[in-house]
């Protein structure tokens, strides 16, 4: 005769003491009824060895002595576990950390991870609350700060999520090696024993100010006047000799050490006027 069919798990044949693996206290002053997107609980349970195939969970609320109904089984495919990723790889822009790696295909969800050295082992921080679809990530930065991060792709299984191991590690420290706007619109006008030079602002968090440029003639290279920046966008130039001709361009540079310096502005040619005496 042919062997009698498995009894279909459900949640009442789950919700026994010998199948308890997780309990999870709620702190004092916890509302009964949350919002959903409060409600959320979260709890780390070891696999057995060796896995099987399907893990099924159920959840049941207590206090005071009750109990509630179970929760609907939520199955976990452990058989299906997906491959870690490859090709990770962590660079930066003048704003952003940006995670990347190699796509699977079909495309694989994924969850990315933080990394911090706690004396000799590591701390992990979900940075996606979300898998993410696409196969890139992006955080803002802090200029100098080393971070590290890892990614994991994820099979979503009905209501469950199945986490797949970590990739190696992509680690960068972010450098500042990005210079302000090149400043615009720089005008001179010749006055009596003086030039007067005007320039549009420039837009940066970590403009410093501006370095004025002054060659002789309309000759190729130019030269500071100004030894420090300054923040004012005009500058009177009274060390000109009349009828001596004089080209300037204005550069922006920011705060950092050593400071990123902006490409030429617009250059300007003017010839230095005599200074008239009333």
């Amino acid at each position: 005769p042919a062997a009698p069919a498995p009894a279909p798990v459900t949640a009442a044949t789950i919700v026994q003491p010998e199948h308890l693996v997780a309990t999870l206290r709620l702190a004092a002053g916890t509302p009964a009824a949350e919002p959903a997107a409060a409600a959320r609980r979260e709890v780390r349970l070891d696999l057995p060895e060796p896995p099987p195939e399907v893990i099924r969970y159920v959840a049941v609320a207590t206090g005071r002595g009750r109990r509630s109904a179970p929760s609907a089984v939520v199955e976990v495919p452990i058989g299906r576990r997906p491959t870690a990723p490859v090709g990770v790889r962590a660079t930066f822009d003048d704003t952003n950390i940006i995670v990347e790696w190699a796509g699977a295909t079909p495309a694989v969800p994924a969850h990315v991870d933080e990394l911090v050295a706690d004396g000799i082992a590591w701390t992990r921080t979900r940075r996606t609350p979300e898998a993410l679809a696409a196969s890139r990530f992006t955080t803002p930065l802090v200029f100098g700060e080393h971070r590290c991060f890892e990614v994991r792709h994820v099979l979503v299984a009905g209501r469950a999520l199945v986490e797949g191991p970590a990739s190696s590690p992509a680690c960068v420290a972010p450098v500042d090696r990005f210079p302000p706007p090149v400043p615009g619109g720089l005008v001179a006008i010749a006055e009596d024993g003086a030039v007067v030079l005007t320039w549009r602002a420039v837009e940066a968090a970590d403009l410093s100010g501006y370095l004025v440029l002054r060659g002789d003639g309309a000759g190729e290279t130019l030269q500071p006047l100004t030894p420090l920046p300054i923040e004012v966008r005009t500058y009177r130039d009274e060390t000109v000799r009349a009828g001596e001709t004089y080209t300037y361009a204005i550069v922006a540079v920011d705060r950092s050490t050593p400071a990123n310096r902006s490409a030429e502005s617009n250059r300007q040619t003017v010839m230095a006027r005599q200074a008239r005496f009333r």
